[in-house]
């Protein structure tokens, strides 16, 4: 063995050995967040390498549909909680009460009753009632169980999101007509609550998917 070989040797373990401990670094950092062990993290190292190899060989990966179909649904969470009024509050929202409160630990929903006008122990990026987070059966109020939860509850509601485009008008609209009920501060507004118009919503909604 000359001493070239042995640099790529030497290179090659180290380049695995950085991977290997970027992993562990992720696994611990969820687990120190969320008490949960995060097995398929490495999945997400198979697929960047599937990815890549896909690339190379001029093919569309998968993932990118993945990655749009996420998109599409971060755009609707968005607006959401433009209409709440805590995008961009805080942690984004995530650790706001009603009343723009802040809370310190996501281990629970905070159950904090704000009275302004009236009362309320909404709370979180998209304003759970302490009722509601007990319906939703997700144990902690972390920031994807929040956006796990609000997906939940607009399918619940029999929203639909296609995957492969963003909403039509008439598509946000009824979308928007059903999880009001949900949310009242979105169009046509509910329960006697001051919502924005179906314009605001519809401009957030072009603005995060890019272009409608």
């Amino acid at each position: 063995m000359d001493f070239s070989i042995a640099s790529i040797l030497m290179l090659d373990g180290a380049t695995n050995g950085a991977i290997y401990a970027l992993l562990a670094l992720a696994t611990v950092l969820v687990f120190a967040v969320t008490r949960v062990i995060f097995i398929p993290q490495g999945e997400f190292v198979a697929y960047g390498a599937l990815t890549l190899a896909l690339l190379q060989m001029g093919k569309v990966p998968g993932t990118v549909w993945l990655l749009a179909v996420l998109a599409l649904t971060a755009a609707l969470l968005d607006v959401i909680a433009f209409a709440e009024g805590t995008r961009g509050q805080s942690n984004d929202g995530y650790n706001v009460t009603f009343g723009f409160r802040t809370f310190a630990t996501c281990e629970h929903h905070p159950r904090m009753l704000v009275c302004e006008g009236l009362c309320s122990d909404a709370a979180g990026r998209y304003q759970f009632l302490s009722t509601t987070w007990e319906e939703v059966g997700l144990k902690t109020f972390t920031p994807d169980n929040q956006d796990r939860a609000a997906i939940q509850r607009v399918v619940g509601r029999g929203g639909h999101i296609p995957s492969d485009r963003p909403l039509s008008g008439a598509e946000f609209s009824a979308l928007m007509d059903i999880i009001s009920f949900e949310w009242a501060s979105l169009p046509p507004g509910r329960f006697g609550q001051t919502a924005h118009s179906f314009g605001e919503v519809r401009s957030e909604y072009c603005r995060a998917v890019g272009g409608c």
